[in-house]
C-alpha cells in the first residue's frame, strides 16, 4: 500500500498550489465579463481579489511580521527624505513598514532611535517651486511642487480663502490647491524647516499653462530606507527613496511573528464588504487627487437640507456617496467607466434648481 500513499501526496502537492489561482479563476464563472466599451484592468485581467479580498501580505524576510498589525496609514513620497511624526503612544510601539512596488518590508524597534541634529542655517531655503499637476472638473486643482536641501511643512495661500498644506516635512513637498477657476493666480508659499528655520516665496501660474510632470517610480533594486529618527527631542518615522513609491505604515500592539502571504477566500468568508470596497479600493492603485477631485466622496447622503433628492438614483455605499456611486467598478459604455453622461449624472442626485 506504500506506493498508493505515495500517489495521494503527489496529487495533494500538484493540486493545492492552484487554490490560489482558483480564487482568481473561479469568480468569472458566476460573474461573466460584459462585452462593453470600456473595462476596469483588474476586472479584465481576472484580478478580482485585488479589490475585493481581505490579503494578508507577508514576509520574505524572517521577524518581519503583518499579522496582528494595526495598520496607520499610507505615505507616498516621489522622491527624496520624508519626516513623518509620531502621534502618542506610536513613538514607542514597534513599528512596520511596507511597500508593494518595490518590494520592501522592515521592522523598526522604538528602541533603535537615530537623534539627528539640524543643519547649517544655509540649507533652510526654498531652491524651486513650480505647478506640477492638475485636474479640471466643477473647479480646477493644481498641484506645486517645492524642493529644497532640508525637510520641511509648506503651506500655500492664493487669496480669497484658498489655501493649501502639506502634512510631515519632506525635501519634495506637493500640495494641491482646490476650488480655482481659470486664470493666473499668485501665491505665497510658507515654509517651516524641521528643527527650526522657516522662508517665504511667492509663485504665480495660469491654469492655461500648467504642465504635468511625471515622477518616475521607484524600481526594483532601487534603495529604500526606513528608521526612526529623533529630532530635538520629537520622534518622527523617517522614509527616504531615489523615486516616487508609497509606503504603508502600521504598528504592533503585540509580539512580532512571522506570517506568510496568503490569500483565503473559503465560500466568500474574507470578502470585503461593498461600503469598504466603493472607495477603500480605488486608492490601492490612485492617488486620492486623481479620484474625487470634482466631487468630494465618503460623504453623508443627506436629504433632509433640501438639495437632493429623497431617492438617489445612483447607489449608497453604507448610506454615503463613494467612487463606486459614479463609476461602474467594472465595465461601461461610457468613458471612465460613468454610470450616466454628462449633466444626467449630477442630476441623479441634485435637485434641478440646485445644479
Amino acid at each position: 500500500m506504500r506506493w498508493w500513499s505515495v500517489f495521494l501526496s503527489l496529487v495533494v502537492v500538484l493540486l493545492v498550489p492552484g487554490w490560489a489561482r482558483g480564487a482568481r479563476q473561479d469568480c468569472v464563472k458566476c460573474h461573466h465579463l460584459e462585452i462593453k466599451a470600456y473595462a476596469h484592468p483588474p476586472y479584465l485581467s481576472r484580478r478580482c481579489d485585488e479589490c475585493h479580498l481581505r490579503v494578508e501580505i507577508g514576509s520574505t524576510r524572517p521577524g518581519v511580521p503583518t499579522q496582528g498589525v494595526k495598520w496607520w496609514r499610507e505615505v507616498e513620497i516621489a522622491a527624496g527624505e520624508y519626516y513623518l511624526p509620531l502621534p502618542g503612544r506610536m513613538a514607542r510601539l514597534p513599528l512596520v513598514v511596507t511597500s508593494r512596488e518595490p518590494e520592501f518590508q522592515k521592522l523598526l524597534s522604538p528602541d533603535l532611535v537615530s537623534r539627528v541634529g539640524a543643519p547649517e542655517r544655509e540649507k533652510f531655503v526654498l531652491k524651486r517651486i513650480y505647478p506640477c499637476d492638475e485636474v479640471q472638473g466643477v473647479s480646477i486643482s493644481v498641484e506645486l511642487c517645492m524642493e529644497a536641501g532640508w525637510p520641511f511643512e509648506a503651506e500655500v495661500e492664493c487669496g480669497k480663502g484658498i489655501r493649501g498644506f502639506a502634512e510631515g516635512y519632506g525635501t519634495l513637498q506637493r500640495v494641491w490647491i482646490d476650488g480655482l477657476r481659470p486664470g493666473t493666480y499668485r501665491c505665497r508659499v510658507r515654509a517651516q524647516f524641521l528643527g527650526d528655520g522657516e522662508a517665504e516665496k511667492e509663485i504665480s501660474f495660469d491654469t492655461h499653462l500648467v504642465e504635468t510632470v511625471r515622477f518616475p517610480r521607484a524600481a526594483a533594486g532601487d534603495q529604500l530606507e526606513a528608521e526612526i529618527r529623533e529630532v530635538e527631542g520629537v520622534r518622527y518615522l523617517y522614509l527616504q527613496a531615489p523615486a516616487r513609491v508609497v509606503f504603508r505604515v502600521g504598528y504592533l500592539p503585540v509580539k512580532p511573528a512571522e506570517v506568510k502571504r496568503k490569500i483565503r477566500d473559503e465560500a466568500h468568508r474574507e470578502l470585503r464588504p461593498p461600503a469598504e470596497v466603493a472607495t477603500d479600493a480605488c486608492y490601492r492603485c490612485h492617488t486620492k487627487h486623481s479620484l474625487g477631485a470634482s466631487h468630494p466622496v465618503d460623504v453623508v447622503y443627506n436629504p433632509g437640507d433640501g438639495k437632493v433628492r429623497q431617492k438617489p438614483e445612483l447607489p449608497l455605499f453604507g448610506g454615503k456617496v463613494a467612487c463606486a456611486s459614479c463609476h461602474e467598478p467594472h465595465t461601461s459604455n461610457r468613458p471612465y467607466l460613468l454610470r450616466k453622461q454628462g449633466k444626467e449624472l449630477c442630476l441623479s442626485c441634485h435637485l434641478p434648481r440646485y445644479f
